[in-house]
């Protein structure tokens, strides 16, 4: 059996520019309950909530009464769109170094996508592929993780990126009504340059964590999840061994940072 064996089936969203090969460390750490859906492709001038919707309607007959949804930076934004119109519902949202409203998405980011609005997608997708290796390195990536996005970049649809990079920017969020939303949780890096660790928002923040924490500090952010898990999953008992947690030291709760 292994260490985190979840009784639930997981659904993980990638960010933009990537796929479901970014999560190799949650399906090691979770096996087959981790799905990884497929990209599908956006209509025409698509909000990100419609896609998310159609997206979710696509996943939904894959899914049993209990799940758990979440996402990793744009996946996460997608993640909680998906959770107001899919049914049946997940039991809970995981946002992993993504933003729960349009004000957390950094000014950086924003002037980046700004500037990119009017470059062809096919340009887009180099520009994408030449600034893979520095991005990795610098949200603290290994060379494992450097190849994995080289293979991304060179397999992604260039118009989806296109549509992907334009529709983040312009995203306000799914409002403050967040009454047909499941519980959402936020595990964020303090030091995430392109979208703004919010205290507020926070459950859980890593203190050295930049944007790739799902990787980088992949032991933290699966137990952080396993956690709410098992805590949410009904039937399920809460009296699961302690299981060691090597950077867990790097994270602190949002209680002891405020």
């Amino acid at each position: 059996m292994r260490e985190l064996t979840l009784p639930a089936p997981l659904v993980l969203l990638p960010g933009l520019g990537a796929d479901g090969r970014v999560f190799t460390r949650q399906q090691d750490a979770f096996g087959s309950q981790v799905v990884l859906p497929e990209w599908i492709e956006p209509e025409r001038n698509e909000a990100l909530h419609q896609y998310a919707r159609r997206w979710g309607e696509q996943i939904a007959p894959q899914l049993p009464e209990t799940w758990f949804l979440g996402g990793v930076s744009l996946g996460g934004m997608l993640a909680l769109e998906m959770a107001r119109f899919i049914e049946p519902k997940p039991q809970a949202v995981f946002l992993i170094a993504s933003a729960r409203d349009a004000s957390a998405i950094s000014s950086g980011a924003r002037l980046l996508g700004d500037l990119t609005k009017g470059v062809p997608a096919p340009v887009l997708r180099q520009l994408c592929r030449l600034t893979a290796v520095p991005f990795v390195k610098a949200n603290g990536g290994d060379d494992d993780l450097i190849r994995t996005f080289i293979a991304m970049t060179k397999d992604d649809d260039p118009v989806r990126l296109k549509w992907a990079m334009d529709t983040a920017v312009d995203w306000d969020g799914p409002g403050a009504d967040e009454s047909g939303l499941p519980p959402v949780f936020q595990i964020h890096g303090r030091k995430d340059w392109m979208i703004r660790c919010v205290p507020e928002h926070c459950d859980e923040v890593i203190p050295d964590g930049r944007h790739l924490i799902h990787y980088t500090h992949s032991r933290t952010v699966n137990r952080w999840m396993f956690d709410h898990i098992m805590a949410l999953t009904p039937g399920v008992s809460m009296d699961h061994p302690a299981i060691e947690d090597p950077d867990r030291t790097a994270a602190r709760r949002k209680a002891l940072s405020v």
